[in-house]
């Protein structure tokens, strides 16, 4: 089992560098536990062959757990979930913890099935790098299509309001505020952007008037974050008051469809984050073909955007990159973190 209990040891130390004891304790647990012989090998041992970077396996596990938390279905663990209430402390964790995945194991199975959506509302602060640079560039306002955009919260990122270390954007009364430690800003960056259209696909778009639903979504954001949590519902409640559709599609048909036609007077910016490692080979080669034959027809006045906030590479640093139509120009924007807690511009970039 070293294949799944190294994944699980990674995941632990990347929860660690981003101030998660919690979930890094429970990854770390877990996998000793199973190179102990103990009961999580026979609940996860059978999972060996998806311990993949691209399967998210740990999340899903502290997703589940969460879930249970916030559930009201197992209070004794809740007394350690900041989320809840509660206060994270070592001693004791992981006998809780283990005592409501022996009697929860169905429910947790089941959960993992699933891949994660957390919606990160924070990567919003370095999304915004690449609308601003689209929109001073094109002088247009801005038409937003976002695939694997879960419960459609990245849509709305004009609508929130950010600190970027210091400087200030957005609407200043909006309830959700995203703090970024921008470095490096270019200047010139517009003070307003006017967005025509948002639209997202997502093969299981989040019913934000479900309150299962909204649950899930809520369980992703880890146990002592209980700071994200709280924007994710501000967040939710923004979209909720103005929602933007989210089509039930797979990406690729759905990016064919909306590129078909270029649309004159606006900037059409497509954008994923961290959404493309769900997307299948097949589906990834028809997005290409679909931009290929988009880019072929874009004009200045109907002009095309991909921005992307994704790892380039197992385990790589996020970045932001940018490809443009008419001009056919490829950038790297930015460099940020799995959060979005700072974005750095790309010095050749400014």
């Amino acid at each position: 089992m070293p294949m799944l209990t190294g994944y699980l040891r990674r995941q632990a130390a990347t929860c660690y560098e981003l101030k998660s004891a919690l979930t890094a304790c429970l990854l770390l647990r877990i996998a000793n536990d199973c190179d102990a012989q103990g009961p999580c090998r026979d609940l996860f041992g059978h999972r060996e062959s998806a311990a993949l970077p691209n399967s998210m396996l740990g999340p899903r596990i502290a997703g589940a757990m969460h879930s249970l938390v916030l559930a009201g279905l197992a209070p004794e663990l809740a007394t350690f979930y900041p989320t809840a209430g509660g206060s994270f402390v070592e001693a004791g964790f992981w006998e809780q913890a283990l005592a409501v995945l022996m009697s929860n194991m169905d429910f947790v199975n089941a959960y993992i099935e699933n891949p994660p959506q957390t919606n990160e509302v924070g990567r919003a602060g370095t999304l915004l790098a690449g609308f601003l640079l689209v929109a001073r560039e094109t002088g247009l306002p801005l038409r937003c299509l976002e695939a694997g955009a879960s419960a459609g919260l990245l849509l709305h990122w004009d609508r929130y309001r950010y600190d970027l270390d210091g400087a200030h954007w957005g609407d200043s009364s909006s309830p959700v505020l995203i703090r970024n430690r921008w470095r490096g800003t270019p200047a010139g960056l517009p003070a307003r952007v006017s967005v025509s259209e948002r639209r997202g696909c997502d093969l299981n778009p989040v019913d934000l008037g479900d309150p299962e639903e909204t649950r899930r979504l809520r369980s992703y954001i880890w146990g002592d974050h209980p700071g994200r949590l709280a924007r994710l519902d501000a967040a939710m409640a923004v979209a909720a008051r103005d929602p933007a559709p989210v089509d039930r599609q797979d990406a690729a048909s759905w990016i064919e469809a909306q590129l078909a036609d270029p649309r004159p007077g606006v900037a059409t910016v497509f954008y994923t984050c961290f959404a493309s490692m769900y997307f299948g080979r097949a589906s990834v080669a028809a997005i290409r073909d679909a931009f290929s034959r988009a880019a072929a027809i874009a004009t200045p006045e109907a002009p095309l955007a991909l921005l992307q906030l994704e790892r380039t590479s197992k385990g790589g640093t996020p970045r932001l990159q940018l490809s443009q139509w008419p001009g056919n120009t490829h950038r790297i924007l930015a460099g940020t973190d799995l959060l979005g807690r700072s974005t750095t511009w790309a010095k050749a970039r400014r």
